[in-house]
């Protein structure tokens, strides 16, 4: 079994998802590793051609009302050939088809830099976000197909997030999701949102 899931331009990730209150009380959800996508490699060219405009700084948090979400598939169960392929066309169809829909939030903390190990075996960095510091919601939040804003639910369920990019060209604003991961506990369900708490994600990516 696989610690880390490893793309083959040597990256990894890994996600840990924890609800918070005001007080700062912490209920710890999950920490679970991703997929970084083709499209996450295509972003990293592009950043390394020093096109700046494609560096990912947003996550956008998938949730909906069903506490099941059958629809939903966890990426890393996905079969090999099409584990990597999440353009975001194919997200946008798994959203509508769970009546979900996804808040985009700003990364709340400069990515941190660090190396992983003593004996520097890869370089790591780590970027949070918060869905307190609501941005924008990727599909309409007024319509039958796509869930309404999170306060509209009686009872919110957070099912994926999506380190990704957003990038405006002219009156459109495009998406490219960089890695994705489920929130699915180890129980195989969703945690419902407490009240008065929100959750905090932080993600860490690898580079060997």
């Amino acid at each position: 079994m696989r610690i880390s899931e490893i793309n083959n331009a040597g990256c990894r990730g890994q996600v840990s998802a924890k609800f918070i209150n005001k007080n700062g009380l912490i209920k710890s959800l999950i920490t679970r590793d991703n997929i970084i996508t083709y499209s996450g490699a295509d972003i990293m060219a592009r950043i390394l051609g020093n096109d700046t405009s494609y560096v990912p700084g947003h996550i956008g948090f998938m949730y909906g009302a069903d506490p099941v979400a059958s629809t939903l598939v966890d990426p890393n169960l996905l079969p090999d050939a099409t584990r990597r392929i999440h353009p975001w066309t194919t997200v946008t169809s798994d959203v509508a088809d769970a009546t979900a829909n996804i808040l985009i939030t700003p990364l709340i903390l400069n990515a941190g830099f660090a190396a992983e190990s003593s004996v520097y075996s890869s370089n790591i960095i780590t970027v949070a976000a918060f869905t307190g510091t609501r941005f924008e919601y990727a599909f309409p939040t007024t319509g039958g197909t796509y869930a309404p804003i999170i306060e509209d639910l009686a009872t919110c369920y957070f099912y994926q997030a999506i380190f990704l990019n957003r990038r405006k060209v002219g009156d459109n604003i495009i998406y490219t999701p960089f890695s994705r991961v489920t929130l699915r506990n180890a129980g195989g369900t969703y945690d419902a949102k407490p009240a008065g708490f929100e959750l905090s994600l932080y993600w860490t990516i690898s580079f060997n």
